[in-house]
């Protein structure tokens, strides 16, 4: 079974393609499936020690003294929602006080004339 296509189909099929290629070259590399601190502190976009220091959050396994990471499971473990403190209640509207104009009838103060 053959398909004959017209020369406004050829082209969109072309540029469709041509669209998927760029994508795809466009694409960074996949981060590599294990990785040490100085890689994964890359990565994460944090300092190597911030990483040491938080290895077993973020899924460390050691190897001889090194510590490697699966990379996916320490960016799955970054994007956990954290639980944050409950902000401070805020207090309402406070009521305005209206300026002394000259017309106020004051009491008079014990003592005083």
């Amino acid at each position: 079974m053959s398909v004959e296509l017209t020369e406004r189909e050829i082209a969109v099929a072309e540029l469709v393609a041509a669209r998927v290629l760029e994508a795809l070259h466009d694409r960074p590399a996949p981060p590599p499936r294990i990785a040490h601190v100085p890689e994964l502190a890359q990565i994460l976009g944090l300092s190597p020690d911030a990483v040491r220091d938080h290895a077993d959050e973020l899924g460390a396994s050691r190897v001889g003294t090194r510590l490697v990471f699966d990379v996916a499971e320490a960016l799955r473990r970054t994007r956990a929602p954290v639980a944050l403190p409950a902000p401070p209640p805020v207090a309402g509207p406070r009521a305005r006080r209206r300026p002394a104009s000259s017309t106020t009838v004051l009491l008079p103060i014990k003592g005083r004339s």
